[in-house]
């Protein structure tokens, strides 16, 4: 599977990435438009090439996705809150995504069309006869 964005895309959108952090990058980068590709192929969502506008969300998605994951600490055990004390001083953090797990927001799932409501009806056939 190609990645929907590149290295490129991911560092224009956020920051510039160390040598360490580029080749995580890229895995993470095919990992995310792998799981993309899924749930569109599980909701029914077509992706065309062709069309622009799909192609920069699908693209913009690919980063962020990366990005949640690239946020969360890999020399920390993955806890959702951390905090210190010394003395009189005390630090508490809550990590949003402390597992460095791939994911898409609600609002980008939507974005592209997955999850969508969709609507049918099935004609009943009585004696055989349609």
């Amino acid at each position: 599977m190609v990645a929907f964005a590149t290295l490129v895309d991911l560092e224009r959108r956020w920051r510039p990435l160390s040598d360490v952090e580029k080749e995580r990058a890229e895995m993470l980068l095919s990992d995310a438009a792998t799981k993309i590709a899924l749930l569109c192929e599980q909701s029914g969502v077509e992706i065309d090439p062709e069309n622009d506008l799909q192609s920069d969300a699908l693209v913009g998605i690919n980063c962020e996705m990366v990005k949640r994951a690239m946020l969360s600490p890999i020399d920390l055990p993955p806890v959702s809150t951390f905090a210190q004390t010394a003395g009189s001083y005390s630090e508490s953090q809550t990590y949003v995504n402390p597992t460095g797990d791939i994911y898409m927001t609600l609002a980008e799932k939507k974005l592209i069309g997955i999850g969508a409501q969709r609507m049918g009806s099935i004609s009943p056939a009585i004696g055989g006869i349609r």
